[in-house]
């Protein structure tokens, strides 16, 4: 959808890989912003544009890295 800007996206969700999920997104040339959650540590061959690690201290993470992501800071 051309409105997404940004994409906030969980690497293990029930019904399959949000790995698998963030590459159909860069292969299916979607220009949203990817912001990646997960309890792991960052995978090097991971495509997305910021990581944000379990557990989240709160809401206000969140919307820092969105806002961020909005305004073209990369803080992965």
């Amino acid at each position: 959808d051309p409105d997404v800007d940004v994409v906030l996206l969980d690497r293990r969700l029930p019904d399959g890989s949000g790995d698998e999920l963030l590459q159909e997104i860069r292969e299916c040339g979607y220009e949203c912003r990817v912001a990646v959650v997960s309890g792991a540590e960052r995978s090097s061959e991971l495509d997305c544009d910021a990581y944000v690690t379990k557990p989240l201290s709160g809401a206000d993470e969140v919307r820092e890295t969105v806002s961020e992501l909005l305004d073209g800071h990369v803080s992965a």
